[in-house]
């Protein structure tokens, strides 16, 4: 499993040793992550000092979480609005519906089910009630 050739960011590795070095990610942190199941991109963008993400206007930022906060737009928002293919301007200006239940403000349907303790394959019925 070592020596499998893995894409981070559309860059082609021969092996998660050298995806590690390219990206200065020690090894045994990447590796123990990438084995538990973590996105790759997650695990360059956690702990890859050399990784720059740079908005739709240009604005440099030393890693994803820091952009997404100046926007506030959570990870998982992020990376769902980014499997549907919007481009980066759509998912960082696109405002996530905030809304309020019992007196307590979500800032998403995912937040809900997690602070409520449900699981997250209720979020598709409770956008149909929502409407």
């Amino acid at each position: 499993m070592k020596n499998q050739q893995i894409t981070v960011n559309g860059i082609e590795f021969k092996s998660i040793r050298k995806c590690a070095d390219y990206f200065s990610v020690k090894f045994s942190t990447f590796y123990k992550h990438y084995k538990a199941g973590e996105k790759t991109e997650l695990i360059v963008a956690k702990y890859s000092n050399k990784v720059k993400y740079t908005d739709y206007q240009g604005n440099e930022y030393h890693n994803l979480s820091e952009m997404l906060k100046v926007y506030n737009i959570p990870l998982k928002t992020y990376y769902s609005r980014k499997r549907l293919k919007w481009d980066l301007k759509r998912i960082l200006t696109t405002k996530v519906k905030q809304f309020e239940y019992d007196g307590i403000m979500y800032h998403s349907l995912f937040d809900f089910c997690k602070r409520n303790k449900m699981s997250e394959k209720l979020i598709p019925l409770l956008r149909e009630i929502l409407k």
